[in-house]
């Protein structure tokens, strides 16, 4: 082999969709049971070449494979919660309820992580262009949700100590003076 050909050769074997390629092919059920009792499998150079052209689509902001996988994810990940934590409940030892409930807790995690990233996808959140020139600033961009899951509203009324009626807490404007002659 030529020294071109080494080089072409350990670029491909070591490209993402190569690789990728050759776990897919271990880990993929058969495709399809032929007339003649054989199995037939995926080969792995039409993966290699579906895994490109994916790669060309995602370059080109073509997200709709992405998102079908991260939904379909989601799906795979929410039945394996309840599969688990069905186990779980049917459980007798206690160590393997433990185990079971750690398991499906993990599998609902990864699902509403999977889910929040497909929604990411689908309505990225706007960019803030700031310019942070003061000492000891604060920003807060997101509007936080009370625990009930409700926008709380900023409060609009005078500060009082609760002691007397007429006192507010707010000194915005100064006092009128007061004469002592």
């Amino acid at each position: 082999m030529t020294d071109t050909t080494n080089k072409s050769l350990t670029h491909f074997a070591l490209m993402p969709q190569t690789r990728a390629a050759k776990t897919l092919s271990k880990l993929m059920e058969p495709v399809a049971c032929l007339e003649s009792g054989d199995v037939a499998l995926a080969d792995i150079n039409d993966i290699i070449m579906e895994l490109l052209e994916d790669t060309k689509k995602l370059r080109r902001n073509n997200m709709h494979k992405a998102e079908d996988m991260l939904a379909a994810q989601a799906q795979v990940l929410d039945a394996l919660f309840h599969k688990l934590t069905g186990i779980a409940l049917d459980a007798q030892y206690i160590e393997h309820m433990k185990t079971y409930l750690l398991l499906a807790l993990k599998a609902q995690s990864q699902s509403r992580s999977t889910a929040e990233t497909l929604s990411e996808i689908k309505n990225p959140r706007p960019v803030f262009q700031q310019n942070n020139m003061a000492h000891n600033q604060q920003v807060n961009n997101r509007v936080e949700a009370s625990a009930c899951g409700k926008k709380r509203k900023p409060t609009n009324e005078l500060l009082t100590d609760g002691r007397d009626e007429h006192e507010t807490l707010d000194f915005g404007r100064a006092k009128a003076a007061v004469c002592t002659d």
